[in-house]
This record gives C-alpha cells, sequence and structure tokens, in this order.
C-alpha cells in the first residue's frame, strides 16, 4: 500500500499544479473511497501480482513469477502507453513499467527507498533475521561474519528471483538488469528517505534525495476516541499492508486485560467479531493515522516505510515488528539510535511474553526512547518532501534535469 499512497500524495499535488494525472492499476487501493475519492482520479486498470504471493515471496526463497507473467504485465502496460500517450509515468516499485516505459520511449520518474540503491547507499546492510537463507549464515557462520557477507549474497538472491525480469530485459534488447538497482532506476530518481533514516552518497544529478512522502487517511476521528482514559497508557497497533493474521490475534490475546488502551488499524487485513475484542481495544480498518500517532505513548508497527515515517512525524517511539527484511532495516536503525525496540514477527510468534515485556520496557524508559524519536522528528521537520518532488518532477520535464538514461 505504502507504494500506492506515496504516488497518490505527489499526484494530487501535481493535479492543484494543473498537470493531468491517470492512475493505473490494480482497484484495491485505487479505487477504495477510504483512500482515493471516487472521480478523483481517471483510472486505467492493470494486472498486477497477488499481494499474498508477493508478500511469500519477498519473506522466502520462492520465486512465483513466471516469464509468461512479467511478459503479459509488459504487454499490457505497452498498451496502455500506446492508448494514453503520457509524457510521463512515475512508478514506485512496479518492476515491469521500468522495462516497458523503456521500450515505449516514455520517460520514466522513479520513487525509490534510500537501500534499494546499492553502491549509492550509504548505510549498512545486516543479515537480516526474516529471511532463511541469512537465518542459516548466522547458524553457520555466526553473525559477525553473515552480516559481512550478505550483500553478496543478497545479490544472488536477487539474480536468482529477477531472473524472469533479466528475461525481459533481454528479449526487448535493454541490456542485463539483473538486480533491483538495476531494474528501478528511471530517467529522474526521487528517493523518499531522510538522509539520516536513508543515507545516501554520489548521487548523480538525476537523482533527488526529496525526503518521505507521508500519507493518513483523511479520515473523521472515531466516536470512541472521547473514551480513552488519559491516565492510561495508549499503544497503536498498525501493520500496513503486510501484517500477519496470526499477529493480530496474538495482539489481542497479548494485551487482553493489561492496563494498556489499544487502537488497532487492520488495514482490511482481518475482520474481528464484536465480541472477540477485548474491553480496552479499539479496532478500525483504518484510521487517520497522524492524529492517532500523536496521541497515542508508543507505536506497534512492521516497520513499513510509512508507519516508520509516520511515527518520526509524531514523535512517538516505535516497537517495529518486521515481516521481511525491507522492514528490518527501518526497525534496526531506530533499534541502533534508542528511538525503538527491534523484533521480528517470528520471535514474537514464538515468544508471546517477548512483545509484552517490550512494552513494559519501553515504558519503563518512555523519556529515553520519546527523546531520541525526537531527534528523528526534529531533523525530518528540514524537509518538504511532497513540494521537492513536484519541483523536481516538473524540473525533469520542463528539461532543467538531464535524463539519467539518454542514450
Amino acid at each position: 500500500m505504502s507504494h500506492v499512497v506515496r504516488c497518490l500524495v505527489v499526484g494530487r499535488a501535481l493535479k492543484k499544479r494543473g498537470h493531468e494525472v491517470i492512475f493505473a492499476g490494480l482497484p484495491k487501493y485505487l479505487q477504495d473511497p477510504s483512500v482515493v475519492s471516487p472521480d478523483e482520479f481517471d483510472y486505467y486498470p492493470l494486472p498486477d501480482f497477488n499481494t499474498d504471493e508477493a508478500m511469500e515471496s519477498l519473506r522466502l526463497m520462492k520465486r512465483h513469477y513466471t516469464r509468461e507473467t512479467i511478459l503479459s504485465h509488459i504487454e499490457e502496460e505497452l498498451k496502455m502507453f500506446e492508448e494514453l500517450k503520457p509524457e510521463l509515468v512515475v512508478s514506485d516499485f512496479r518492476l515491469t513499467m521500468y522495462i516497458s516505459a523503456r521500450v515505449a520511449k516514455v520517460p520514466l520518474a522513479s520513487f525509490l527507498n534510500a537501500r534499494w540503491l546499492g553502491p549509492r547507499f550509504n548505510g549498512t546492510y545486516h543479515a537480516p533475521d526474516t529471511h532463511p537463507v541469512a537465518l542459516a549464515m548466522k547458524r553457520m557462520l555466526g553473525t559477525r561474519l553473515a552480516d559481512t557477507l550478505w550483500l553478496q549474497v543478497l545479490n544472488l538472491i536477487q539474480r536468482y528471483k529477477l531472473s524472469p525480469y533479466y528475461y525481459a530485459s533481454k528479449k526487448y534488447h535493454l541490456g542485463r538488469k539483473t538486480l533491483i538497482p538495476d531494474l528501478v532506476e528511471g530517467d529522474y530518481n526521487l528517493i523518499l528517505d531522510t538522509e539520516v533514516l536513508g543515507p545516501t552518497r554520489d548521487l548523480p544529478p538525476h537523482y533527488l534525495q526529496a525526503g518521505p512522502v507521508i500519507w493518513s487517511p483523511h479520515l473523521p476521528a472515531p466516536c470512541w476516541l472521547k473514551d480513552l482514559d488519559r491516565e492510561k497508557p495508549v499503544i497503536y497497533v498498525t501493520m500496513g499492508s503486510s501484517g500477519h493474521t496470526d499477529l493480530f490475534r496474538m495482539i489481542l490475546d497479548t494485551f487482553r486485560g493489561s492496563r494498556y488502551q489499544v487502537i488497532v488499524s487492520t488495514g482490511g487485513q482481518i475482520d474481528f467479531r464484536k465480541d472477540e475484542i477485548p474491553e480496552d481495544f479499539y479496532v478500525e480498518k483504518y484510521l487517520p493515522g497522524d492524529k492517532i500517532m500523536e496521541m497515542a505513548d508508543i507505536v506497534i508497527c512492521h516497520g513499513g516505510n510509512q508507519t516508520v515515517y509516520q511515527a518520526v512525524q509524531a514523535g512517538t517511539p516505535a516497537i517495529i515488528i518486521a515481516t521481511h527484511l525491507d522492514q528490518e532495516w527501518g526497525g534496526q536503525m531506530l533499534e541502533e539510535n534508542g528511538a525503538g525496540i527491534f523484533l521480528t514477527i517470528v520471535r514474537v510468534l514464538r515468544d508471546q511474553k517477548l512483545l509484552f515485556e517490550s512494552v513494559d520496557k519501553m515504558f519503563k524508559h518512555i523519556y529515553f526512547f520519546r527523546g531520541n524519536m525526537e531527534k528523528f522528528k526534529k531533523d525530518l521537520l528540514q524537509y518538504d518532501p511532497v513540494i521537492r518532488a513536484v519541483d523536481g518532477i516538473e524540473d525533469f520535464l520542463n528539461g532543467k534535469v538531464k535524463n539519467g538514461l539518454a542514450d
């Protein structure tokens, strides 16, 4: 969902400046009235991967995408380009779009996370705790050596999983595309991270570190908000769009009858009957996350880009329960800087006491965690990400920035 809403926020800003904006993809979010207002944008349907399969592929060593599927997606995108004839396409990690845009010779602006940049990322790649290969490496080699070797191993894993994209790139005479940084580089590139949480180096002119584009549903405050006891601590639980139903159920069981008030945003990933929801729990599909973050004492989340930056924006310490390696990076960064506690779904589901103990620890040292999160918040306030992104896109359209992939 993060990829969709980042495009949505920038798309709205571009529309306000007089640009015609059309969204393409699956209707799951693009035609959900909680996300996009009816008739707000023209919409072009495109096929996409099953979300559950995509998450499984990310977490395991499975390669779900066949050459035929990749090529069929590219063909549909080429049809779209022929019909719409856009001046620019903006993509946020739809990997086939990077191929089809080059084939159709349509300029492409790419939304990127710093950690996807390979040699242009100026941080550390740790061997994750949510990937089977990394776990095996840690058992056999120890954590320090596994961390040292992880980037080379990750490149091998990418070559295996992305081989259908390599085949498609070769078929369309686009050269060797075997790694994420090769695939996701656009003619113009916007890095949606702060320099502190997503450090970069040696960026060429067609790259701009715009900062995080943060979205929250335009929803009214829920009526039960006034019923919260201001004397009791408040936990906000949100797992974006890549949570786990077992995790939601475990959280209900863990904090049932505790001293905490727990607000849960499910993102539509699970539905609870009213009789399943304990006292002092408040459960909704979507919530105005920015407002809830600001009133919560701590947040429990999955470590996705959107949610981490929402917590930073609110100055609210976070407990990260990562479900895949991309989410681990955010959790590790917060923990290393004393602004959060980093856990993984494997550890939490295996030891139900771990989450409760982590929450107790955070509340015991709440001023320490809150003070360190305020440092991240202060850094974030230096950015005006949406304006910077839109200005950058317009500069690129107007020829003020050289096309990075031009022949």
